[in-house]
């Protein structure tokens, strides 16, 4: 109000600086005839190529945005992208390059609207853009800067004006956009930066050095942020000077690490005690949600039924994976582990020093959730690195994805050391059981896995000794049983069983398998309790005998007398990716009287040479943009 009082007192004096002149006329014409020529260019181009001068080919674009039926301009979309260009906040992170993506819109998107891609606000994130608005009121201030400033300051507020207006009014918004207005807007800033410090030299003592400091900080925050968004970029930087960025990485990331060692940071598996809602059936709830709103990780539970709930996890609000159908009891609490890169600090972070790349890059991609210790969701997948802070137990401040609240009852949790080695289980074929033991038979030998043929075969097998105790044991055909150590169990509790045996490799394929195929290797409950070099017998078929014992030879009990909850398929391929746990072999058949709609089932010949490639196998629909795909990654 001050400012517009004094503007109207200032009237005459304002009305005299701007009279056209002929140096003014000039001035235009060398910036507008030069636009005009190009604008009459573009016009004529389109005219022949599309028949209408204003048409720049964007109703013929194939893309995920029907130009056909979406507005591709409207001022309804005016305010969210103001949001997006100019006031959005970036998100601060302690490692490095420090800053992540930004807020969504707070209020509700205009229909059609198509999104936005990694943007940032400028007056949030270049403070020195703030000197731009400076520029004007220092002039109307300034009595002695000369009127040309101020033509120069309506030309360029005019030029900046129409070249941003296009943007406001577009269908989306992205930072590359703010290439079209940001010289311009960096060419007033100068000036008003210019302007004042000439306004500094009128000042003496602290008031001279606390503006002049509060400019330098404002121009090196900028050129700060600037620097590391370039870095940052789509992640650019580190996919093509990969050894660089590691460098740098290390370098700033090692005040953070002194931090987090200082106050005791905790790092690694989170692990939860809830109690579901039993009211929440067929309801979405996020469970873990790391990163920022655009870069974000989600872990969720699906409420199917009464009885059954399954886990799900996207990165980035992609496509979910799914586990299969659990069975739940409401009225009980339940244990749920999760292992995920997100939970680890970035690769190049102290926590990580001595450990070889490949292990690195195998923890940071590591999914892994279990559901009272059977672990229904794993897999190699790619997660945002998120700090401390921006880890969410429960809730979802970001997005709107899976849900804001969990709304079950969250009794207990708690981040345990991280496995070592953190690498996942070595061997290249296994097969992995949750068991529930029964009342113990002592002595009894249950059969757990077996492979080859009466009298040339081998069986692992697992007996009791007490309550509390189990031996595992092999009995390879026509050689003496051989025992493993006394094994402590929790009764009553699910028993998860990884085994790999060298009857699993009938053709090793590579030194590897040559060297699994002589040994016998096995796990309980996350811990390795049997490892030894042993001789096995040619397996007829390579598929293991799952809790019986096919030869019916009188030592051993016929068929497992505990039950086996769940099984994860035996690999073959040394290349296979680790599937997820099942129930049982299901499949949907077509109705046959209308063979065209329903499941379909393919049996191919897969090649081996395509390493790091992907390709379809089925795809649907009319377009590009309107199409699903199933695809399949060597």
């Amino acid at each position: 109000l001050h400012g517009a009082a004094w503007l109207w007192r200032e009237r005459e004096v304002w009305r005299r600086r701007i009279r056209p002149d002929a140096a003014w006329w000039r001035e235009a014409a060398a910036l507008f005839l030069p636009l005009g020529v190009i604008g009459v260019g573009m016009g004529v181009y389109n005219f022949l190529r599309f028949g209408n001068p204003l048409e720049f080919g964007v109703q013929y674009m194939l893309g995920s945005l029907n130009a056909r039926t979406s507005a591709m301009a409207s001022v309804s979309y005016v305010p969210v992208n103001l949001y997006y260009n100019f006031l959005a906040p970036i998100h601060f992170s302690r490692y490095f390059p420090f800053f992540q993506g930004s807020s969504f819109y707070p209020f509700a998107i205009p229909k059609d609207y198509f999104g936005f891609e990694y943007p940032a606000g400028v007056l949030t994130t270049m403070p020195a853009l703030w000197l731009a608005l400076a520029a004007p009121l220092v002039w109307f201030r300034r009595r002695t800067v000369t009127p040309p400033v101020g033509r120069w300051l309506l030309l360029l507020g005019l030029y900046f004006a129409g070249i941003l207006w296009p943007v406001l009014c577009f269908v989306s918004s992205a930072n590359r956009y703010l290439v079209d207005y940001l010289p311009t807007a960096l060419l007033v800033a100068a000036l008003g930066l210019l302007l004042l410090d000439r306004m500094a030299d009128a000042t003496v003592g602290f008031r001279r050095i606390g503006l002049r400091a509060l400019l330098g900080g404002v121009v090196a925050y900028t050129v700060l942020f600037n620097l590391m968004e370039a870095v940052r970029y789509c992640d650019y930087f580190e996919q093509k000077r990969p050894g660089v960025y590691a460098k740098l990485a290390g370098i700033f990331n090692r005040p953070a690490a002194w931090w987090e060692a200082a106050t005791g940071q905790a790092y690694g598996p989170l692990e939860l005690k809830v109690k579901l809602a039993p009211d929440r059936i067929g309801g979405v709830e996020p469970l873990l949600v790391t990163g920022t709103p655009e870069f974000s990780d989600y872990l969720f539970v699906h409420y199917i039924d009464g009885s059954h709930l399954e886990l799900g996890f996207s990165h980035s609000r992609g496509a979910p994976v799914l586990s299969q159908p659990i069975a739940v009891d409401y009225s009980l609490p339940h244990e749920i582990a999760i292992e995920a890169g997100s939970l680890l600090p970035p690769a190049t972070h102290a926590f990580f020093s001595g450990r070889a790349a490949a292990e690195v890059n195998a923890a940071k991609r590591r999914l892994r959730v279990s559901f009272d210790r059977v672990p229904y969701l794993e897999a190699q997948t790619e997660f945002y690195d998120a700090s401390p802070r921006a880890v969410y137990v429960g809730e979802n401040p970001l997005t709107d994805y899976s849900g804001r609240k969990f709304h079950g009852e969250i009794l207990a949790q708690a981040r345990r050391t991280p496995p070592d080695p953190i690498a996942p289980f070595a061997g290249s074929s296994f097969v992995r059981l949750a068991l529930r033991l029964e009342a113990p038979t002592p002595a009894r030998k249950e059969p757990l896995l077996a492979t080859g043929a009466a009298g040339q075969g081998d069986l692992l097998f697992l007996q009791h000794e007490d309550a509390t105790q189990v031996r595992l044991g092999l009995q390879h055909g026509g050689t003496e049983v051989r025992l493993s150590e006394a094994i402590a169990i929790q009764p009553q509790a699910l028993q998860v069983l990884e085994a790999s045996l060298g009857s699993f490799y009938p053709r090793p394929a590579n030194a590897r398998e040559r060297e699994l195929a002589q040994r016998l290797i096995v796990r309980l409950n996350g811990n390795t309790v049997w490892e030894e070099t042993r001789e096995f017998h040619p397996a007829a078929n390579g598929f293991p005998a799952i809790g019986r014992n096919p030869w019916a030879d009188g030592q051993t009990a016929p068929a497992f007398s505990g039950r086996i909850v769940t099984q994860q398929p035996f690999r073959l391929f040394a290349s296979a990716s680790d599937p997820l746990f099942r129930f049982e072999k299901y499949w949907q058949v077509a109705d046959a009287a209308n063979p065209r709609y329903g499941g379909l089932r393919l049996r191919v010949e897969l090649p081996r040479t395509l390493a790091g490639h992907a390709e379809p196998l089925v795809v649907t629909g009319p377009s590009a943009g309107q199409a699903d795909y199933v695809w399949i990654y060597y």
